[in-house]
């Protein structure tokens, strides 16, 4: 099992300038932050032209692969949205990031937001369809590329948090598995049910930890998240090659990163 970071961690930042400090940091893997609107638009700039040769070239030079990304996503940006003409609009922008990705080292998986939030309790079921008929279409778009879909657990109150919503959307689609969020699945008291019905779904993980009902992106152990029993129930068999570290910005990456990496061996240290 290897260790993989998110650039999430430094979403206010251009990707291109934080890959000498990955590179250093000897950290090879990474999972590159799609969704523009919660960090800078300059991140991970998709849209212009030439950048997957760009961005291909400088992965080239450090050594470095991007084993996932994760979709663009935003409040308007929603693959379950009531409105078709938005639900569509969502699945072209996921198209367009994806076009660029796939031709990027390392590319594996794209993990999506099933949905936002239901404003009224008769909308839950209906964005729960709306999100089901994306991924049917997502899932035949992306074999195409090679590339694998992994749905994301959710926060309480949006589309996908609960298992059973998870099974639904992924039923029968042969491209399609699950990214574990360790934080999601905390807050809403729903990991154990996850690990125990739909462990064989896991194909990606977000790791990170909190001690509230806040997704604050810590560092395993930096909050009330059991680790122990996650290492013993995620961790045993087979399962995904890639712990992906989905931490908020600490200031200083370097820093970071050497502390991302001190948690990933204790996780690992009996594996």
């Amino acid at each position: 099992m290897e260790i993989c970071v998110s650039t999430f961690i430094c979403n206010k930042d251009r990707v291109l300038d934080a890959l000498p400090v990955f590179a250093d940091s000897a950290i090879k893997n990474l999972e590159l932050w799609g969704a523009f609107n919660f960090g800078s638009e300059h991140h991970f700039p998709y849209w212009e032209n030439g950048y997957a040769s760009r961005l291909t070239d400088e992965l080239e030079k450090f050594g470095l692969k991007v084993r996932t990304m994760h979709a663009p996503f935003s409040e308007t940006l929603d693959i379950s949205s009531l409105d078709e003409s938005l639900r569509k609009e969502a699945i072209s922008e996921i198209k367009a990031a994806v076009s660029v990705f796939s031709r990027l080292p390392g590319a594996e998986i794209v993990v999506i937001h099933p949905g936002g939030i239901s404003t009224r309790p008769e909308e839950e079921k209906i964005r729960l369809v709306q999100s089901r008929k994306s991924l049917v279409e997502l899932d035949q778009a992306l074999s195409e590329n090679k590339i694998r879909l992994a749905v994301e657990n959710m926060l309480p109150g949006l589309v996908g948090w609960q298992s059973s919503d998870l099974s639904f959307l992924i039923e029968d689609l042969p491209n399609t598995g699950i990214c574990l969020d360790t934080g999601h699945a905390h807050i809403s008291g729903v990991l154990e049910v996850i690990l125990k019905t739909l462990k064989d779904k896991i194909i990606a993980f977000h790791l990170s930890d909190t001690y509230d009902s806040v997704d604050r992106h810590l560092i395993p152990s930096e909050g009330t998240v059991d680790w122990l029993n996650f290492r013993e129930k995620a961790l045993n068999g087979k399962g995904p090659a890639f712990l992906t570290f989905e931490t908020r910005d600490r200031g200083n990456l370097t820093n970071a990163l050497q502390e991302i990496k001190t948690a990933f061996r204790k996780l690992t240290q009996t594996q």
